[in-house]
């Protein structure tokens, strides 16, 4: 696959060589996309399609970050992948999530305040740079991982209100302090007690 790929020397280049990685499905693979596009976006700051890949790998990216892993180990979650899923509470033999002591939402809440809201600004103006009515472009089944998928202009400006919708929801995180024990919370509900009066004591 890639031996057929020559070395690039063009934003073009760079983007073929990034799809194909997109192919391989894997963190690593996700990884060397990202980069490739990145490497497009340094010979042309303004190539749109390049922009907008980008903008997908970036947002993919995320949970290849320390950041991520630390949020996760303080909501209790077992650590997964993008592309095989896995995340989840661990449970015991008869089902119920195990609470872990001193979890708590405010490692995920921090997380999105923290890390999250800067990359959709960045996404955003990534994002920008692929609005043009005429622009247009597609992903395979194997680039997206489900399947055929095509792109225009319309398209884009939704991702790109999707990134706002995104961070109202964290600002009202942040707004409402709506930090709760996690291990309390698992308690509860596998004690069939939970209520949602009680996510707010």
């Amino acid at each position: 696959q890639f031996s057929q790929l020559a070395t690039p020397a063009s934003a073009a280049d760079h983007v073929r060589l990034g799809r194909a990685h997109l192919e391989l499905h894997s963190a690593a693979a996700l990884a060397q996309a990202d980069a490739q596009f990145q490497s497009a976006l340094a010979l042309d700051a303004n190539h749109a399609e390049a922009n907008f890949l980008k903008a997908l790998t970036l947002f993919a990216t995320l949970e290849q970050g320390t950041a991520f892993q630390t949020a996760l180990n303080g909501l209790g979650i077992v650590k997964g992948d993008l592309y095989q899923g896995g995340y989840s509470i661990p449970t015991d033999g008869n089902g119920d999530m195990i609470p872990t002591p001193g979890t708590h939402t405010s490692s995920g809440i921090d997380y999105l305040i923290n890390t999250v809201l800067p990359v959709l600004t960045t996404i955003r103006t990534h994002l920008d740079k692929a609005a043009s009515p005429a622009f247009a472009t597609s992903l395979s089944d194997s680039e997206s991982a489900a399947s055929y998928v095509e792109i225009d202009a319309g398209d884009v400006l939704g991702i790109r209100a999707a990134t706002y919708a995104l961070e109202a929801i964290i600002r009202l995180l942040q707004t409402y302090d709506a930090g709760v024990s996690v291990a309390d919370l698992i308690t509860e509900n596998n004690q069939a007690t939970l209520t949602a009066e009680s996510l707010f004591d």
